[in-house]
């Protein structure tokens, strides 16, 4: 199954779909949360192929599965949309995050 990274243009949001066509990824993207408010062709659509080792049978990339979220921040740069500190402290990933660096000291 390929990995495909779905956003918009002006988009907080992205997400990881997983398909074998981008017209396929799109549909799956579109039927999500993130874009409801989108039009069908303004989601873009990406290969991603870095994520394709983390395909589990799911067609969306889930950022509550701890070791999916530890790779899409450490290995990818991905990051929480709001940093809330409640959060970042139960963090699975807050340890290799660009955003909770430093916190430790304070």
């Amino acid at each position: 199954m390929k990995a495909w990274k779905a956003e918009t243009e002006y988009g907080e949001y992205s997400l990881v779909v997983f398909a074998e066509t981008r017209g396929k990824a799109r549909a799956i993207a579109a039927g999500c949360e993130e874009f409801e408010d989108d039009k069908f062709t303004d989601i873009e659509i990406r290969r991603y192929p870095a994520m394709d080792c983390m395909y589990k049978g799911a067609l969306v990339a889930d950022w509550d599965d701890p070791k999916t979220r530890r790779y899409l921040v450490k290995e990818l740069g991905w990051r929480c949309v709001e940093r809330i500190d409640s959060e970042c402290e139960i963090c699975p990933a807050k340890d290799v995050c660009p955003s909770w660096e430093g916190e430790d000291e304070k």
